[in-house]
């Protein structure tokens, strides 16, 4: 009987093959940071803003899709917190697993939420005229929260604007200098951190 109810389960939960797709979608954003780098460090010290760029690899049927995400974020940093004489720039990486849901379907619109977490890195270069350093921060960014609404401008392709909200905490970190390397956990000072993005997606649908 329990291995009966389970297929009835997943039968209901799992796209058959013939009504599986697979999306390959890419998103490009504008992000805010808010929360702490690490106790007593606000994440808008480090950061202003973001620009990121996402792939998205997904499997499933359109009331819900399972899949991977990978992407890149070019940093603005804030310059207010900068000595004379030092320029910085910095990147975050981004890799993880995520699942969406499409919620409501108008015909030509579509409603979806989704949620992911994975791995995130953020480096910061600095330059000064005593030399040049590279800090690396990793982490996990536990939950990232979004939604958006997508036109269905073709049976294959869908194009529209979301919303997301991620939330993590670094807890490893390296920093490189002329002099050497030296890495290690954050420790009690950790701290959660996050980004507030706005954006387009699209998606490509097989």
């Amino acid at each position: 009987m329990r291995m009966l109810l389970l297929a009835a389960v997943l039968a209901l939960a799992v796209p058959t093959i013939s009504q599986a797709i697979v999306s390959l979608g890419a998103r490009v954003g504008y992000g805010v940071p808010a929360g702490a780098a690490f106790k007593d460090a606000p994440y808008k010290d480090g950061i202003s803003s973001q620009v990121p760029v996402q792939v998205d690899v997904m499997f499933g049927g359109r009331e819900l899709q399972f899949g991977l995400y990978g992407g890149y974020a070019s940093n603005s940093v804030n310059r207010t917190t900068l000595s004379p004489g030092e320029t910085a720039d910095s990147a975050t990486l981004r890799v993880g697993l995520q699942a969406t849901s499409e919620l409501i379907d108008l015909l030509f619109l579509g409603i979806w939420a989704g949620i992911g977490t994975g791995y995130e890195a953020l480096q910061f270069n600095l330059t000064s005229p005593t030399g040049n350093e590279v800090s690396t921060f990793r982490g996990w960014e536990f939950a990232t929260l979004s939604a958006g609404a997508d036109l269905k401008l073709l049976p294959l392709i869908s194009l529209g604007l979301y919303g997301s909200a991620g939330f993590g905490q670094f807890g490893a970190y390296t920093i490189k200098t002329a002099s050497g390397e030296s890495s290690g956990g954050i420790g009690p000072n950790k701290a959660i951190h996050s980004m507030y993005t706005i954006g387009l997606r699209g998606a490509f649908n097989l």
